[in-house]
C-alpha cells in the first residue's frame, strides 16, 4: 500500500500514516506533514483571558511524537505538477525500489 502525503496532512491523517508507516504496512510517498496531531483545549482564566492547553499527544510507532514536529516520508514526492500516468508510475517504482521488500511484516494487534 501506498499513502500520498503532504503539507496539509494533519491531525488523523497524520496518526493513521504514522501508524501505517510505523507497523511496516504502508509506503509514505510525498511531502514533509504539518505537524499537527495534539488534543487541546482553550482554558479561560478567572482574569478574562485564556490559554490553549495541549493535554494529548499522539506518538508515532517508535515512540516519537508528531505534535509540532510531522514527519518526512522516506520517498520524497518529484513535483506537484507533474500528474502525468508515466510520472507517477516512475515515482512508485523509484520508491518501491528502495524499500526493503524482504522485511517480515508482524501481524498488527487488535
Amino acid at each position: 500500500m501506498v499513502l500520498l502525503v503532504d503539507q496539509s496532512t494533519a491531525r488523523a491523517g497524520e496518526v493513521f500514516a504514522a501508524a501505517l508507516d510505523g507497523n511496516k504496512r504502508a509506503e509514505m510517498i510525498g511531502e514533509h506533514t504539518l505537524g499537527s496531531a495534539a488534543r487541546q483545549r482553550l482554558v479561560k482564566l478567572p482574569d478574562g483571558s485564556a490559554m490553549l492547553l495541549s493535554y494529548l499527544r499522539y506518538l508515532a510507532p517508535d515512540g516519537n511524537a508528531i505534535h509540532e514536529k510531522g514527519f518526512s516520508p522516506k520517498c520524497r514526492s518529484m513535483n506537484r505538477t507533474s500528474s502525468s500516468a508515466r510520472s507517477r508510475q516512475q515515482l512508485t517504482s523509484r520508491c518501491s525500489a528502495r524499500s526493503n521488500t524482504s522485511r517480515r511484516r508482524k501481524p498488527l494487534d487488535v
